[in-house]
């Protein structure tokens, strides 16, 4: 389960085959407790577009917990899974 402990927003532009797409969404900034080899608490961050956060229905913020961060075939994030309240 990761604890979200900071979000902040990003917009980057990627040049696709000489077509410019910009692409907007959040880097989230949590704790993981999935690591046990550290004494202590972990952090992990990663960038949830704006298309990732709609398929899965959720918008980070500080407070919120993922119960589950789901990655497709090439490595990406695909959807998140809240935990439900």
């Amino acid at each position: 389960m990761f604890n979200i402990v900071g979000v902040r927003e990003k917009s980057f532009s990627v040049d696709n085959d000489g077509e410019k797409r910009l692409i907007h969404g959040f880097q989230v900034f949590c704790t993981d407790d999935s690591n046990r080899k550290v004494d202590g608490l972990s952090t992990t961050d990663f960038f949830l577009s704006d298309s990732v956060c709609e398929r899965s229905s959720f918008t980070p913020y500080v407070g919120a917990c993922i119960d589950t961060v789901n990655y497709n075939r090439f490595g990406r994030i695909s959807s998140v899974v809240p935990v439900s309240k």
